[in-house]
């Protein structure tokens, strides 16, 4: 089981997904360069808060194929709205999908990380903006329909079909979202043997390596230790694992039921046993075929919401399927339950997966039968009349106002 390819962040010391980190120092770039006062310089360390990740990069990413889609499908008719809603749109959907995703993923995935351990409110804070937590996909979801619900309430815009717009572009978003996830070497798969199999390091929920050092298991923490160490005390990893020494460029894994005797006290970090690069099965399944689906299927749907309807059903299914290669969330996993599914062999993926596959079947179903026909959709917002055209609007009632002005003008003549 030893054998199995390395993920890059274990193999290569250059290699990170941190783009931009704020220190004391200055600004440091891809953890390589800092920049301050005096130029640009080579970090001789890797210090500071993590301000900007390939992670939430690849969100920018995809609300910039969200402007993007409703831009083009507007100038070519399809979609029928004037070009400033497209800015409305893109806002919307963009502070739904930051709001939903992360407030899911904390009162869904982590509550205990967030509410359960003492903390003040700036250290609250900084584990919701700054900290290495994810955002959940389902909660977008949720989080998008419902502000285009209070939004159509509001305006009686056709939200339903911007929204066949908008899901097209968040097929576009698992694409990038689950590349991300594979950089980092986050959510990945169960135990394999197959051939592509990986190894993965292994990380808690505050994003720190774990090692260990003499049977002892640690995590690595940001601040000194009395004994002179960056470590302490945590939990042991539930499932299968490996450790390795790093030694330059070269990785040595080793057995840990056989750790040699050279290496019983020095410090040995955890990685996977090897897994399925799950992130890629994602990727393909809820990113690259349903976006490819929903490009293929736009001109042949007809009527307003069908295409929204698909991706909800599409992205759910494929969504169920991935789970059962990706490893449950550690937040489930305990000794007693060493897998961390939460209903049986499904996890919690794979329940909020199936809610949505039927929602999006409702939605399929309703909307090929009562959705509004895209060709028939007038313009929105309609154009407010002019007011020259509102004083003439009504061609009698012009005639009678000159007739009527003509008898005062030619009474008045008599008179004088």
């Amino acid at each position: 089981m030893l054998a199995a390819l390395d993920h890059p962040n274990i193999t290569h010391d250059w290699f990170t997904t941190v783009l931009l980190r704020v220190s004391g120092d200055g600004l440091l770039v891809y953890d390589r360069w800092l920049i301050d006062s005096g130029g640009v310089h080579l970090a001789t360390q890797v210090t500071g808060t993590v301000v900007l990740e390939i992670y939430y990069l690849m969100y920018l990413v995809s609300f910039m194929m969200v402007f993007v889609l409703f831009a083009r499908w507007r100038r070519d008719g399809w979609l029928k709205v004037r070009e400033h809603v497209v800015y409305d749109a893109v806002l919307i959907s963009l502070t739904a999908t930051l709001i939903g995703a992360k407030a899911a993923y904390i009162f869904i995935y982590n509550p205990d990380f967030y509410f359960k351990e003492p903390q003040t409110t700036g250290e609250m804070l900084h584990r919701i903006f700054l900290n290495w937590s994810g955002m959940a996909s389902h909660g977008a979801a949720f989080a998008i329909v419902f502000s285009a619900w209070l939004w159509w309430l509001k305006s009686r815009a056709p939200v339903v079909h911007m929204g066949d717009v908008g899901c097209t572009a968040g097929a576009f978003g698992a694409i990038c979202v689950r590349l991300a996830n594979f950089l980092n070497g986050e959510l990945y798969g169960r135990e394999t043997s197959v051939p592509w199999a990986m190894h993965f390091k292994v990380k808690n929920s505050h994003g720190n390596a774990l090692y260990v050092q003499g049977g002892k298991w640690f995590e690595q923490v940001s601040q000194q230790q009395p004994d002179g160490s960056f470590f302490k005390p945590t939990q042991p990893y539930h499932l299968g694992y490996e450790l390795i020494q790093k030694s330059g460029d070269s990785v040595r894994h080793i057995d840990p039921a056989h750790v040699p005797l050279d290496l019983q006290n020095a410090w040995l970090q955890v990685v996977t046993s090897p897994r399925h690069p799950s992130q890629l099965y994602q990727l393909v399944l809820e990113g690259l075929l349903v976006f490819s689906f929903m490009i293929l299927m736009r001109k042949r749907v007809k009527r307003a919401g069908v295409l929204a309807g698909i991706f909800f059903a599409g992205y759910a299914g494929a969504r169920f399927i991935g789970e059962f290669f990706r490893e449950p969330d550690k937040q489930f996993q305990s000794a007693e339950n060493p897998m961390g599914t939460v209903l049986g062999p499904l996890s919690m993926g794979q329940l909020l997966s199936l809610g949505m596959l039927a929602f999006g079947i409702g939605v399929i179903v309703y909307y090929s039968r009562r959705g509004r026909l895209i060709s028939e959709i007038p313009m929105w917002p309609p154009e407010k009349p002019k007011a020259s055209d509102t004083l003439t609007s009504d061609p009698s009632e012009t005639a009678a106002g000159s007739v009527g002005k003509s008898t005062v003008v030619t009474e008045m003549m008599r008179k004088q």
